[in-house]
C-alpha cells in the first residue's frame, strides 16, 4: 500500500491503485481475522449493501478483491481527497455536540 489514510474498528484503509487509478482499499486489521466467521460475515453484509448504493454523497464502491493465498478480503472505494470527515465534523460542530452531528450525518 502507497499511503494510510485511516485506521478504524475492521482494520485499514490505504490508497492503492486499481488499473491505473489511484482508490481507497479497505484491509482488515490482520489475516487471521478474516477467517472469524463473524468478521467474514460483516464484510459480505458491507458488500450487500454497498453494491446498491449510489449517492452524491456516498464515495463509490468498486468491488472487493480477494488474495487466495490468505483469503483476505480488501473493499475498494472511490478515492476521495481532501480533508477527513472527522476532522470536518470536529471543525464544524466541536467534539461534544450529539444533537449537532446528528443531524449532519441525516443530512446525508
Amino acid at each position: 500500500p502507497s499511503r494510510v489514510l485511516g485506521r478504524g474498528g475492521f482494520g485499514i484503509v490505504v490508497m492503492a491503485c486499481l488499473r491505473g487509478t489511484a482508490v481507497a482499499a479497505k484491509l482488515p486489521k490482520d489475516v487471521e481475522c478474516v477467517q472469524n466467521i463473524r468478521h467474514f460475515s460483516s464484510v459480505i453484509n458491507e458488500l450487500r449493501v454497498h453494491r446498491h448504493i449510489r449517492h452524491s454523497n456516498i464515495v463509490l464502491f468498486y468491488g472487493a478483491c480477494v488474495d487466495p493465498a490468505s483469503n483476505c478480503v480488501a473493499l475498494v472505494y472511490e478515492l476521495v481527497r481532501g480533508q477527513r470527515l472527522d476532522v470536518f465534523v470536529r471543525q464544524q460542530i466541536g467534539p461534544d455536540d450529539g444533537v449537532t452531528r446528528t443531524k449532519l450525518l441525516l443530512d446525508v
